[in-house]
């Protein structure tokens, strides 16, 4: 994912985003698709990681966000890497900084918010498949098999490339895993910031 900022908001990098953000205590804002949204999270995490006060703004979906940002009613929006990779080539937003922890070769200028002054600020957004729970292990390990096949064509690798992702072949029991701890993290963010939805 990457944060991007208004055109309007006085920052190039995330540095100085990071710098302005306590001279204006609850002044600045950021949209969201919504309370508990990835973008909501997002921003939840670099705040609490840096003690900022910036005020969150749901809006009803994504796209609304990203309007209100180009529009300049947004400050600041954290969004997916191939949509924030629109707006700041066509110059409708800042690029500010990618949210994973290297940064991506799509937009390979743009530093990650780690090296930015945010350490340990990770935030990569993933998909992954899941089946009813008494799926017969038989029908799990042919359709893990061929997902893993099918991640490892070109096509597949060159597409993902391009929309600054990565492929991941995992295994039933990895992606298992994967989303326990993807749960405890989030969990202990919403828990330490109180976040509730009204």
């Amino acid at each position: 994912m990457m944060l991007a900022a208004s055109k309007t908001l006085p920052v190039r990098n995330a540095k100085e985003l990071i710098a302005l953000a306590p001279a204006k205590p609850g002044e600045l804002n950021y949209g969201s698709a919504g309370v508990g949204s990835v973008n909501h999270l997002a921003m939840e995490l670099l705040k609490s990681l840096r003690g900022l006060e910036i005020k969150h703004v749901p809006c009803r979906a994504r796209n609304a966000a990203v309007n209100d940002l180009v529009g300049s009613h947004l400050d600041m929006f954290v969004g997916s890497l191939p949509q924030m990779i629109e707006l700041m080539r066509s110059g409708s937003a800042i690029g500010i900084a990618v949210t994973r922890p290297q940064r991506s070769v799509a937009v390979a200028e743009i530093p990650t918010l780690a090296e930015s002054g945010v350490p340990g600020y990770e935030r990569e957004q993933w998909w992954g498949i899941v089946a009813p729970a008494r799926t017969p292990r038989d029908i799990i390990d042919t359709l893990s098999a061929e997902l893993n096949r099918i991640l490892a064509t070109p096509e597949i690798k060159s597409f993902m490339a391009h929309e600054g992702a990565d492929p991941a072949p995992s295994t039933p029991e990895a992606f298992a895993r994967h989303l326990s701890v993807e749960l405890q993290r989030w969990t202990a963010l919403v828990d330490r910031t109180g976040l509730k939805v009204r």
